[in-house]
């Protein structure tokens, strides 16, 4: 029986079925990190011990986007603030100098 030299790149390809160029994921890669974790999260949130596990990422994540929607929703809520101050401060007015003409009003008995 003679020896025939093979590839082995090539011979573990194929018997893996994988494509030649494809290599094993790179942990180092970080701009990969939150892909992987969304996919490792998504399968261990199937179960009650898997939520568990994933909460104290969870949380302070839902708190982040929270505040960060609220700060977003910050420039609405005050420009309508500051439209509706000159009104509030005319009704103040009003109230104000009718409290005071009914309490020094000329009693005429």
């Amino acid at each position: 029986m003679k020896y025939q030299a093979v590839n082995k790149r090539a011979y573990l390809a194929l018997m893996s079925r994988r494509k030649l160029g494809a290599d094993k994921p790179n942990i180092f890669d970080v701009s990969q990190w939150p892909k992987w974790w969304e996919s490792g999260a998504a399968s261990l949130e199937k179960s009650s011990p898997g939520k568990l596990i994933t909460a104290p990422i969870r949380l302070p994540e839902a708190i982040l986007s929270a505040t960060q929607k609220t700060v977003e929703q910050v420039p609405g809520t005050l420009k309508t603030v500051v439209n509706t101050l000159p009104l509030l401060a005319i009704a103040a007015a009003i109230v104000g100098s009718g409290y005071l003409v009914y309490k020094f009003k000329k009693k005429d008995i």
